[in-house]
């Protein structure tokens, strides 16, 4: 049965940036957590290939809680938020400050020219993940060239706890988080892909399993990947995943 977006916004209580409980706060905080330890547990003892899918909700997941945090819905006053998103940054090698500064210009530009993190939003899927680790740099080149001396400061400092616990990894020889740091990099290069074109973009219907996958992800809090979704893709199956969950985002307010 198809489903229209009106129906999904009327049948759906939307409560994403009420104030938390503190089951709420801890979930949102250490949601990451478990999926970081066991990945890590497995690449120590050199499963990697087992690791691999604990890695991957760990990106996803901590993700999650840097977009929540840019949008101090974490629960937290707003020195705690600053410590979550350096902590972040260096768990994956990126500077949730940078992140931070171009999302919010993509909330005021929306696909504008002076919106870089939209630039790869009318891509083809492919020139996205080609252009994908030129992208991830431009970001962290934006926020230095118009982010003000705040985000400056915030990006060095993140960036220098980055350089210091990639350096640890290889000059000690710590294997499993060598392969935390490959495997944290090689989905940021990906993110111009799956967290810009996948949820702006029409997509074609090869692309149905992969948008399935990501609304998946909405019990750990996407919402907005999956309202980015529904408004990008015209296709039954995904209206279809979300009609099931409806219920979900009620039960769970």
């Amino acid at each position: 049965m198809k489903i229209s977006i009106q129906e999904i916004r009327k049948k759906t209580v939307w409560k994403d940036l009420n104030k938390l409980s503190m089951k709420g706060k801890i979930i949102e905080n250490f949601l990451n957590i478990p999926w970081l330890i066991i990945s890590w547990i497995l690449a120590y003892k050199g499963y990697y290939f087992l690791a691999f899918p604990f890695s991957v909700i760990y990106f996803l997941t901590t993700l999650r809680q840097v977009h929540n945090g840019i949008h101090n819905s974490l629960g937290l006053n707003k020195n705690n938020t600053r410590l979550s998103l350096l902590i972040n940054s260096i768990f994956m090698s990126v500077s949730a400050s940078a992140i931070k500064f171009n999302h919010l210009r993509h909330h005021k530009y929306n696909l504008s020219e002076e919106d870089y993190e939209g630039i790869t939003a009318t891509m083809k899927w492919y020139q996205a993940i080609l252009y994908g680790p030129v992208f991830m740099f431009n970001i962290h080149l934006n926020t230095i060239k118009k982010g003000n001396s705040i985000y400056r400061k915030q990006l060095f400092l993140e960036t220098i706890f980055i350089i210091i616990f990639v350096f640890i990894a290889i000059y000690f020889k710590i294997h499993f988080l060598i392969y935390h740091i490959i495997v944290m990099m090689f989905f940021e290069g990906l993110m111009a892909f799956f967290a810009v074109l996948a949820v702006h973009h029409d997509l074609d219907v090869i692309f149905v399993f992969f948008c399935v996958f990501l609304l998946l992800f909405q019990k750990m809090g996407y919402i907005c990947t999956a309202l980015h979704l529904v408004r990008a893709l015209h296709i039954e199956s995904v209206f279809a995943v979300l009609q099931e969950n409806v219920e979900v985002f009620k039960n769970e307010g």
